[in-house]
């Protein structure tokens, strides 16, 4: 029986303990045939480091690993070749040793292994990598493949450093850049991180190198296809259906609106997120579980430090070039936000030549709102999912009236002090904007904007039982906004089902910083 490979990135473990494996082997032959230095981008927990772990295994010429899969049809000698294989993801990189004790670690295993003897400065680790490069060379007989994950991980870390930023990016300069004067010694160099980070220069010491992270040959080297997903986890669905109470086309809807959505170029699948996919399968439930394996509170402080609108954050148009690289720190929010894996390219346009991009799935915009949500309140440690699992709750219930309590609660902790009383009313729409967001589930439509014959509401909810018409005002009355709503008969779209309406006026006071006022009208 196949087993989930949870948390597994080690090819030769999944295989030989039959764990599944989405057959991603033929990009390897891809790679070999079209050049030598390249760079994959991908948000965290794609897959990279596993692709790493399968092309280690390959030019070890480990052949029965790869039994029944598509590299076996490539005409390939199965000769081993040195892999010197540098991962930089497990360091916290938070003091100034850090970088060094790691490399430190990763360099002395293969100095033993090729029998490079150490001698002077430990930390001189250009001249260490240089000599064992040449030594596994010289040793083996044939030239060395070097596989570095999360290349620029001793950077990022730092971005709130920049001090020891700037060291850590000298020091992986300077060490990168023996791979450009290797080049003789070289059969493959494959770095792979979340972004390209133009102020460290690898990719200007490494004029040659080539990134595929927008080419369209590789949009699906790293994640899962709908094909991949319905061929390799067929039974899998089938039991996540039969738990969730829906079939088999039901069941790839379910995980499809939750976990798909992601592509890497104008011509890319959809791809999903591999890492929430599996979780999802392996538990039988939707959760949100990317979002628990890191915080997006460096995203948050940049939107919130720019001033950005986030209610134009989808459908944001963009260049290649804007989103291909980072320079110095995280200046753009947009670029930071698709590199780190919480937006995602949508369409493209051919005339502008540019990306349009949007959340790619259901649970990244709720991971990244209900994190966002507490920023604009006073109150820090606002429960953002426990509130919106009780106004989700109340809705499904028809309690407007506790509905619209905990509504005005949420929205009463607006930064009496920090934000500037002109500044209130974009906070409180920011924030009535993410919980919109946020209130949308399998059993909760909620419309911004909804257009009728004389108008458009301001937001409309639409439960199985139940409908609710919801107009703000600002500086007003609550007894205004019903007044609007029945003057324009914004309910009239809604009368020609048994849903029961309900008319909900709020006024938002600038001054008190808070909903001040509240009506409700049920319709009979």
């Amino acid at each position: 029986m196949l087993k989930y490979p949870l948390g597994l990135s080690d090819f030769k473990g999944i295989r030989q303990d039959r764990y599944y494996y989405i057959d991603k082997t033929a990009y390897i032959k891809t790679l070999i045939e079209n050049g030598k230095f390249y760079f994959l981008g991908r948000p965290r927990r794609f897959g990279k480091s596993l692709f790493l772990s399968t092309m280690e295994y390959f030019f070890r010429g480990e052949r029965a690993l790869f039994e029944g899969l598509n590299i076996t049809s490539y005409d390939w000698n199965w000769e081993e070749y040195p892999v010197i294989h540098i991962d930089l993801g497990p360091k916290n990189y938070r003091s100034e040793e850090s970088i060094y004790e790691r490399l430190d670690e990763v360099l002395e295993d293969y100095e033993v292994k090729y029998g490079v003897e150490l001698s002077g400065n430990r930390k001189n680790i250009e001249s260490r990598l240089s000599r064992l490069i040449k030594k596994a060379y010289h040793v083996s007989g044939r030239q060395v493949v070097v596989l570095v994950d999360e290349y620029e991980k001793p950077v990022v870390d730092l971005l709130d450093n920049p001090e020891l930023m700037k060291i850590n990016r000298d020091i992986l300069r300077g060490f990168y850049s023996v791979l450009k004067s290797s080049d003789e010694f070289l059969k493959l160099v494959f770095l792979t991180g979340v972004t390209k980070f133009g102020q460290m220069s690898v990719f200007s010491g490494l004029n040659n190198i080539t990134d595929i992270s927008f080419d369209f040959r590789f949009g699906a080297v790293c994640g899962i296809t709908e094909k991949e997903l319905t061929e390799t986890f067929y039974e899998g669905i089938e039991d996540f259906a039969k738990r969730n109470k829906t079939d088999f086309n039901g069941a790839v809807l379910l995980l499809k609106e939750n976990y798909d959505g992601y592509h890497f170029n104008e011509d890319c699948p959809d791809i999903y997120n591999p890492y929430s996919l599996v979780k999802a399968l392996y538990s039988q439930k939707i959760g949100s579980y990317w979002s628990q394996s890191g915080t997006p509170a460096l995203l948050a402080n940049a939107l919130l430090s720019k001033k950005y609108n986030i209610e134009r954050i989808p459908g944001t148009r963009v260049s290649e070039r804007r989103i291909s690289r980072i320079d110095n720190q995280y200046e753009d929010p947009i670029a930071l936000l698709y590199h780190t894996g919480y937006l995602t390219i949508k369409s493209y346009d051919e005339t502008t030549e540019e990306y349009i991009l949007d959340y790619p799935n259901r649970e990244v915009e709720h991971a990244f709102l209900e994190y966002l949500l507490p920023s604009f309140s006073s109150n820090k440690d606002l429960d953002s999912e426990s509130l919106i699992n009780e106004l989700k709750s109340y809705l499904l219930m028809g309690d407007c009236n506790a509905f619209v309590e905990t509504l005005k609660a949420i929205t009463a902790g607006i930064e009496y002090d920090l934000i500037p009383k002109v500044e209130s009313e974009r906070h409180f729409q920011y924030m009535i904007y993410i919980i919109s967001r946020l209130l949308v589930s399998r059993n909760i439509n909620v419309i911004a904007e909804d257009r009728t014959s004389d108008g458009r509401i301001d937001m409309s909810i639409v439960t199985p039982d139940f409908t609710y018409i919801i107009e703000f005002k600002i500086n007003s009355s609550a007894e205004k906004a019903l007044i609007q709503i029945n003057e324009k008969e914004y309910y009239l779209k809604y009368q020609n089902n048994k849903r029961k309406i309900f008319l909900i006026g709020m006024n938002f006071n600038t001054e008190k910083r808070r909903v001040d006022d509240t009506k409700i009208q049920v319709m009979e």
